[in-house]
Order: C-alpha cells, then sequence, then structure tokens
C-alpha cells in the first residue's frame, strides 16, 4: 500500500465574525489536513464565499446538505463548483457540513 492518508481536523463552527474568524480560516486553509467545518444554517452562501476567497475557487471539497432528511444531498467537487451546484439548487438555509481536502 502507497502511503497513508492525510487526518482530519475537526474543527466544527468559525468565531462568528471579524479578524478572528479571517485568521481562523487562513491558518485552517493551510493545514495538510482534511478539515471538517459547519456553520449556522442561514450563513450557507456567505460561508461558501468566504471559502473561495480564503483556500481558493480550486480548492476540493465535500458538501453533505440536510443529512437524515428528505432534502438530503451530497456533492463532491471544487468550492466553485459546490457553489454553483448549491446555487443551481436553490440551497439557501439548511444543516451541512463541509469537508475541505488536504493541500
Amino acid at each position: 500500500m502507497g502511503g497513508t492518508s492525510p487526518p482530519f481536523h475537526i474543527h466544527g463552527f468559525l468565531p462568528r465574525e471579524g479578524p478572528e474568524r479571517d485568521k481562523a480560516l487562513k491558518s485552517l486553509a493551510g493545514l495538510k489536513a482534511h478539515c471538517v467545518l459547519m456553520e449556522t444554517p442561514y450563513r450557507f452562501q456567505a460561508f461558501l464565499d468566504q471559502l473561495i476567497r480564503v483556500f481558493g475557487s480550486g480548492r476540493r471539497a465535500f458538501l453533505a446538505w440536510e443529512i437524515g432528511k428528505d432534502s438530503e444531498f451530497y456533492f463532491w467537487g471544487s468550492l466553485r463548483e459546490i457553489l454553483d451546484e448549491s446555487r443551481r439548487r436553490s440551497l439557501q438555509k439548511g444543516e451541512f457540513v463541509v469537508i475541505t481536502r488536504a493541500l
């Protein structure tokens, strides 16, 4: 077997706003680990915009949307593709987890 997979860093919720939030995102963007991130349901689109700004639009990620509900949805792609798909599906407010791929 060729090597091991990067570890997962489960961060959960980021600081709500301001310089602390930007600092936290920048520190996560440079980790050599997959990052598990959550945000409140009503900040979903803004959160994706911030991830793209800090991590880059091409960073690979996984979106799990409304796990266990009728509207459950999973998507793997770049952060830009996740944002585009979420807009296409009108995903505005809901419970979600985003896992960004390690560098």
